[in-house]
């Protein structure tokens, strides 16, 4: 049985810590930094995330007939929306972070919606095909929808907030937020992590299905987010490829804690969403690394950026310069014409 204690506390602790990371995600949008061209783009995020996404997820799992605990697992992370931490990972690799948010807000919206039905009809698909009892499939269809509107009216709170409040007041409420929700984050795993049933969240039976599920769900994810190769610069396609694939860790798992705290394997479920988010992240970091260094010029510093900020620096020196030296000859050119006009004048009345 769930401790109704520890996990219903790490629940709501996760909960309040997304809630003052939404808001505060919501403050640093500005509707003139967001970049909303290159429909395509938005249109092949859009057709991986909510198309191409679930359809291979549903074909592994009827290939390696999961348990319901990893099978719920599966369905959360591939269908829980990018966020603004993917923009933040577009920064890392100076990519186009306008365009990388203004998708990431595109996917939150669209999640709405799709999420909890996408959700739905994956687990009816799967049990008709694999000829399981309905009955024991958990379908959380209002609670996924009223949480993903909970979030994008979070968002739109803290949008409002820097309309209609002053800066400073903002910036200093979302620095606080921010540092609430890093306490709240912490506070959440040591519970999740002291919670009895901690020890029984990770692994199953067949270790290949499991662990094996997690690593060709993360390779195929960001192997196809390169497709298709699109005429675009290539800021511009890394903040597509990266808002593709980088789902977010911390909303999938309020996600599945939300939606599926009254299941008997509630903390599997957790389980397997904390795990894939961190291995995820770890057999990716070495294409964010290549990507930097071929972006950047290096692994952990930007000579390239820096070589290209002092270019521009430069250049806009030589175009002051060039300003001044323009300057300087019309009142050279004018000094010329008003002596020869005075001599000619002179010269006409003598």
């Amino acid at each position: 049985m769930v401790n109704p204690n520890l996990l219903d506390l790490f629940t709501y602790t996760l909960g309040g810590a997304m809630t003052l990371i939404l808001i505060k995600m919501g403050t640093t949008i500005k509707y003139e930094n967001i970049n909303i061209k290159h429909p395509k783009l938005f249109a092949s995020v859009f057709v991986h995330q909510y198309l191409l996404d679930p359809l291979y997820v549903l074909v592994l799992s009827i290939l390696i007939k999961p348990p319901l605990h990893q099978l719920y697992g599966m369905f959360t992370v591939i269908l829980t929306p990018s966020s603004a931490a993917a923009a933040v990972s577009a920064y890392t690799v100076d990519a186009d972070v306008p365009f990388a948010l203004a998708l990431s807000i595109a996917s939150l919206i669209q999640s709405i919606i799709l999420t909890p039905f996408l959700f739905t009809v994956m687990l009816t698909a799967y049990a008709q095909i694999v000829k399981i009892d309905s009955n024991t499939i958990k379908m959380p269809y209002f609670r996924m929808f009223l949480l993903m509107s909970y979030v994008l009216i979070l968002i739109g709170i803290g949008y409002k907030m820097r309309q209609k409040m002053k800066k400073e007041l903002v910036d200093n409420i979302g620095y606080y937020f921010e540092k609430s929700a890093i306490i709240l984050l912490f506070t959440a795993t040591g519970l999740f992590f002291a919670s009895p049933e901690f020890k029984e969240s990770f692994g199953s039976k067949d270790h290949y299905s499991y662990y094996g599920s997690m690593l060709i769900m993360s390779f195929i994810s960001l192997f196809k987010a390169h497709i298709p190769i699109c005429n675009e610069e290539n800021s511009v396609k890394d903040s597509a490829v990266l808002i593709t694939f980088r789902k977010s860790p911390s909303l999938a798992l309020v996600i599945a804690a939300i939606s599926f705290n009254d299941v008997e394997d509630y903390n599997k479920i957790l389980g397997f969403v904390f795990l894939y988010n961190f291995i995820r992240d770890w057999v990716t970091m070495p294409y964010l690394m290549i990507l930097r260094k071929k972006r950047l010029g290096h692994y952990f510093y930007s000579s390239v950026k820096k070589a290209r900020e002092a270019k521009e620096l430069t250049e806009s020196d030589e175009l002051d310069t060039s300003n001044i030296s323009i300057e300087e000859n019309i009142e050279e050119n004018i000094e010329e014409n008003i002596e020869v006009n005075i001599e000619e004048n002179i010269e006409e009345n003598i």
